[in-house]
């Protein structure tokens, strides 16, 4: 099953002063594929997750962790969330890249992450996808730049360079966060997006 965005209310989105796209890999066991079911209902399990943020798995808690930290960091602004994937069908029972064969039909008929950018116009991208979905992400964007973050390795944090954005940053996915101490990379992060805020 795709996985098609939706925003539950779109005035509140357009109108929020940060306007932040979480992206993961690929969505692991995503429904199961039923080819009646129409476009809408797609984009509501979307708005579900991204509203609900529910269940113990890294990356829900990570997520949840996130919207704390933007509370704090940003109090005097409205923040909207939309949740994406880098890849977006993946495998219908079980985890991980869904493989080459399949990854190629989406590249040639359903390569529309540039496309959902540009109609949503998020301010901040960040990608909890790891480095070795850069190459992915490339794909789908373009080559990007990518910028080193202060006391961090490239493949660790860095921000890549995506026009219309106010910033946006790779990270890597919530199991390595945690283990490697999750606060100390949102910190980083939120502070990057507070320099580019004033810089704007």
């Amino acid at each position: 099953m795709p996985l098609l965005l939706g925003v539950e209310n779109e005035s509140e989105y357009q109108h929020s002063d940060l306007r932040i796209m979480v992206l993961g890999q690929e969505t692991n066991s995503w429904h199961q594929y039923c080819p009646e079911i129409p476009i809408q209902k797609l984009q509501n399990w979307n708005i579900d997750r991204t509203l609900r943020i529910q269940g113990k798995a890294p990356f829900a808690n990570a997520q949840r962790k996130m919207r704390r930290y933007f509370t704090k960091y940003f109090p005097d602004l409205k923040c909207s969330y939309l949740w994406n994937n880098v890849v977006k069908i993946g495998l219908e029972k079980g985890k991980g890249f869904p493989g080459d064969q399949l990854y190629q039909i989406e590249k040639r008929h359903f390569n529309i992450l540039k496309e959902e950018i540009a109609i949503l116009n998020p301010n901040v991208l960040i990608f909890l996808s790891g480095p070795y979905y850069d190459q992915y992400i490339f794909d789908k964007l373009g080559k990007l730049e990518k910028c080193s973050i202060p006391n961090f390795e490239l493949n660790q944090l860095c921000e890549l360079k995506v026009q219309n954005t106010t910033c946006a940053i790779r990270t890597y996915h919530p199991n390595y966060l945690y283990r490697n101490g999750i606060d100390k990379f949102y910190h980083a992060m939120t502070e990057r997006i507070k320099l580019n805020l004033a810089a704007r």
